[in-house]
């Protein structure tokens, strides 16, 4: 379950790297940036207590 959201947060992340990509001339709002930044490093925590509990 918890590889599943830290996958879901990595997928986020990307689609927000494109989304970004793409709309760099300030069409997307900030607090798109800020739920994908969070969802991001929720998964990149995850990732790293599970690396660590195995």
């Amino acid at each position: 379950m918890i590889w599943r959201i830290s996958r879901l947060a990595f997928l986020l992340w990307g689609i927000a790297l494109v989304a970004w990509y793409f709309m760099a001339d300030g069409a997307v709002p900030d607090e798109f940036w800020m739920l994908c930044g969070l969802f991001a490093l929720q998964g990149v925590v995850l990732w790293l207590i599970m690396r660590r509990g195995s």
